[in-house]
């Protein structure tokens, strides 16, 4: 039987070793270290430890919290954060290096840029909410970025420049959808109280509005604006399905891929502002089988089985939430039919063409070392073109020889470009000649004469 003396010297004991680990991780991460230039400020902190993150600045706090592989921004409703700006700031601050040791006068702090109220103060928690290790960083009052731990006294000058995001949202992942152009086979747009329509994409590169009525043609890239305004879609802000009751969400922007997933858009409009809601889901097959199949059905079964997958991570992401979309792309999801086609003047859609351009100083984008007058210029393009009508062959030599855009390099040749793409009096003559054909007179814009040459 142990004796009431050995049993109060084991608690007596065991109370020694509590004190002590509790020491040992306290002074692992409070004990000052010998400075030396170019060291890290905190060299073996794991990542893996940081289970949440707290920024403040002033008025501004963040605060971070991790949730299985996901961090959340608590302090923006529990939104899922961009991981990769939450690496991107756990990576700069422990990627500070130290290039002097400037004070440990708690006096200078405020002058240095680090006192509690000046500073920027970051805090990594572990898994029980507890602090880690605290930094205060700040720039002195020459715009220096200085920092100091909050477990020490000692304020160090950094070597490179410490910029960190302080605002909830700038943590917030913000965007709603990203994809191929060439992988969507078909969008759907019902406006609000206007005409239902499609545009479809009948092969990879090629988009068309449907139902054009007789007499009409599709309004240049119109078609195009509103079939890609999914490829890349973010927003501004974002709020619950609770907080949206008064929202009228009545236009529609459907997307459907050619792997079967389906992303629908509803909008609603309030005062200036634009709001969406977002659901998705997924018509392909369930069942995927492998036997028998050939390499490019594999292939497409395994691009369906992730397709299923983005819906689900899709729904599970946004479904409980309003997004407040930028007027611009909201503008494009609900733009009525009549928007996007214009009367069929014959004009063709798009065309090709070649030309020399021969500015005069103060042009737009003139050259600077270009010192001639207007009328000077009109004189130099009024020679060129006299050689190139009596020679069209001869205008890609002219151009590399005389012209000032950067199409010379090319030989004059501007490629394809629908009508809009050009100053209007450019267009203008470019679609009125017939392929081959040389535009009589010079053309004046707000960039020169131009010498022009329709080729296709």
């Amino acid at each position: 039987m142990i004796s009431e003396s050995t049993l109060r010297n084991l608690a007596v004991t065991a109370g020694v070793l509590v004190i002590a680990s509790v020491w040992v991780g306290v002074r692992e991460r409070t004990t000052p270290f010998r400075f030396n230039k170019g060291q890290l400020l905190l060299p073996d902190l794991d990542p893996e430890r940081i289970a949440g993150i707290e920024v403040k600045h002033e008025q501004d706090t963040v605060v971070l919290k991790r949730a299985g592989g996901q961090f959340l921004v608590e302090s923006a409703k529990n939104y899922p954060a961009n991981n990769r700006e939450v690496n991107d700031l756990t990576k700069r601050v422990l990627g500070i290096r130290l290039a002097d040791e400037v004070t440990s006068d708690k006096d200078a702090y405020e002058g240095l840029g680090v006192s509690e109220a000046k500073a920027t103060t970051i805090r990594f928690l572990d898994n029980e909410g507890k602090d880690i290790v605290v930094v205060l960083t700040g720039k002195s009052e020459k715009g220096q970025d200085h920092v100091r731990l909050a477990s020490s006294d000692t304020v160090y000058r950094v070597e490179e420049g410490l910029y960190l995001r302080t605002k909830a949202l700038d943590y917030v992942d913000k965007q709603l959808l990203q994809l191929e152009r060439n992988d969507i086979a078909k969008v759907d747009v019902a406006p609000a109280g206007g005409k239902v329509y499609s545009i479809e994409s009948p092969e990879a590169g090629k988009v068309q509005l449907a139902g054009i009525p007789a007499g009409k043609k599709a309004k240049g890239t119109e078609p195009d604006g509103v079939f890609g305004a999914a490829t890349y879609l973010s927003f501004d802000e974002f709020q619950s399905e609770a907080e949206a009751k008064d929202l009228d969400f009545a236009n529609l922007y459907t997307v459907r891929t050619r792997l079967e997933a389906e992303y629908r858009f509803e909008l609603a409009k309030k005062d200036d502002k634009w709001f969406v809601r977002a659901r998705a889901a997924y018509h392909g097959p369930r069942e995927l089988s492998v036997e028998g199949k050939s390499k490019e059905e594999l292939e497409r079964n395994e691009k369906l089985a992730n397709a299923a997958k983005a819906v689900e991570a899709f729904n599970a992401k946004h479904q409980s939430w309003v997004y407040q979309l930028g007027s611009w792309k909201a503008d494009s999801m609900t733009k009525a039919f009549d928007d996007l086609v214009q009367d069929d003047d014959g004009r063709p859609e798009k065309v090709t063409a070649s030309h020399i351009l021969i500015p005069w100083q103060g042009a737009e984008r003139a050259p600077a070392e270009i010192t001639r007058t207007k009328d000077e210029a009109k004189a130099l393009a009024d020679s060129l073109l006299a050689q190139v009508v009596a020679d069209p062959s001869k205008l890609p030599e002219l151009a590399q020889a005389n012209s000032s855009c950067p199409s010379k390099e090319k030989g004059g040749d501007l490629g394809e470009f629908p009508f809009e793409q050009m100053s209007k009096p450019f267009s203008e003559a470019a679609f009125s000649l017939k392929v081959g054909e040389v535009a009589p007179q010079v053309v004046e814009t707000e960039f020169g004469w131009h010498i022009i040459q329709r080729t296709k």
